[in-house]
């Protein structure tokens, strides 16, 4: 019975990391990324409920318990999860990927 109990946990677990918010280039999306959405839009991450990670003022979006919460420039504040077909980019300044903290 205990052998059981733990493939459920490894198979929960290998679950969960399939589902957290990547780029294609397989980064994990985090709270304070500034993105291109769609290649012509553009957004911060404000929340990732995936990795538990939030800027300030926007904890109350926990409860959504997956995906991550944008700030964009053409629709304000949307809920983006893992079967979200809107193409998700870091944008990139200077040498490397831009995050706001």
């Amino acid at each position: 019975m205990l052998s059981a109990m733990s493939g459920r946990s490894s198979v929960k677990s290998r679950v969960l990391r399939e589902q957290i918010m990547k780029y294609e280039s397989g980064d994990t999306i985090r709270a304070g990324d500034l993105v291109t959405i769609d290649d012509k839009y553009e957004g911060q991450v404000v929340a990732s409920m995936d990795t538990s990670e939030y800027l300030p003022g926007y904890q109350d979006w926990a409860y959504l318990r997956t995906g991550i919460m944008v700030v964009t420039d053409f629709a304000g504040l949307v809920h983006y999860t893992s079967e979200t077909t809107d193409k998700l980019l870091p944008k990139v300044c200077g040498s490397g990927r831009d995050r706001l903290e």
